[in-house]
């Protein structure tokens, strides 16, 4: 116990607290801005077993905010070197990477057991089809979102507090939503919301009572704001348990990335890539590298990261269609 001895003195916590947190187990879905600060806290806190979900590696213009990573992962798998960072922080804490997109097929074996859900995402779909999997399983979800100079942040507790649904009822369209790519982002703002997340993820573990309203806060204008959200009865996902979003085809998910023009197509079967085959036949058509548990490939304006489940991480468009047309034309469906 000596490495927590200053939470241990926190009559909210001490020992019995901090037992509570070595024992549970949270995962944290995105580990960008957001996902990049809260797994530092979790892991120096001593959570027990952290989770971590990321389908994206590390590029260069991440570095001005995503504190997990440095100039030298530059190109790697972000859950890869996150684990690995997490690690190095505090080596009694259980780190299990997922280089991956979640999507409905694959939630189940990511989530399984978890006691509590991280927000760090930066699309609006996969937010869905998490909030849908936490309902349906009572599991808490502590959503958060940063863009430009504000942030937001709401903690979902199911059966007590509106879902993710209730505060958006439905998928924005396309191209509706302010991202880092359009608005830009402050590095302050996502620190301040993922420190609020992690409060709350805490005090959830410790069995306090937290979630129903929606926190905002813009850092250039210095406001913080509260407001109760109320649950919708017939709210789809916590009023009428349809779950819609964990039964959709996910066979050919193609999600533009925010903040950078590129789009990742999700794994479209289980088996896992043949990289010396595949390789060999890129390799005749562009220039290919091999690193920790993925494939590089540049040919003309594009570059792809190939991991081995599948999935592809497409650079030089943002249009999804482009780039589904890509993957067939140099993966093969």
């Amino acid at each position: 116990m000596e490495r927590y001895n200053r939470q241990l003195v926190l009559p909210q916590i001490g020992e019995d607290g901090q037992r509570k947190l070595i024992g549970a187990r949270v995962a944290v879905i995105g580990l960008g801005a957001l996902g990049s600060l809260s797994s530092i806290l979790l892991a120096r806190a001593g959570m027990g077993h952290i989770v971590l979900i990321d389908r994206d590696v590390v590029e260069l213009d991440n570095l001005q905010r995503q504190v997990l990573y440095g100039e030298r992962d530059l190109g790697e798998a972000k859950a890869v070197v996150a684990g690995r960072r997490i690690g190095e922080m505090n080596s009694s804490v259980e780190v299990q990477p997922f280089p991956s997109d979640l999507i409905p097929k694959n939630v189940d074996d990511m989530l399984a057991g978890v006691d509590l859900v991280v927000d760090g995402l930066d699309n609006m779909k996969t937010r869905f089809v998490v909030n849908d999997y936490c309902v349906k399983n009572d599991i808490p979800f502590v959503y958060g979102g940063a863009v430009a100079t504000y942030g937001m942040t709401m903690t979902i507790v199911p059966n007590r507090t509106a879902c993710f649904e209730c505060l958006f009822p439905s998928l924005p369209p396309a191209g509706s939503v302010a991202t880092c790519e359009t608005e830009g982002i402050l590095n302050t703002v996502p620190a301040t919301v993922s420190s609020l997340q992690v409060a709350d993820a805490l005090k959830l573990i410790l069995g306090e009572e937290v979630g129903g309203k929606l926190l905002t806060y813009d850092a250039w204008l210095r406001e913080i704001n509260e407001m109760d959200i109320s649950r919708n009865e017939d709210c789809p996902s916590c009023g009428r348990k349809e779950f819609r979003y964990l039964t959709e085809d996910d066979a050919d998910l193609a999600v533009s990335l925010c903040g950078t023009n590129s789009v990742s197509i999700s794994a479209k079967g289980t088996e896992r890539i043949d990289f010396d085959s595949l390789e060999a036949r890129l390799a005749k058509i562009g220039d290919t590298r091999r690193g920790e548990d993925i494939l590089k490939f540049a040919v003309d304006e594009y570059k792809m990261t190939i991991f081995q489940d599948g999935r592809v991480l497409i650079s030089g468009t943002g249009d999804t269609a482009k780039a589904r047309s890509l993957y067939s034309r140099f993966i093969g469906d």
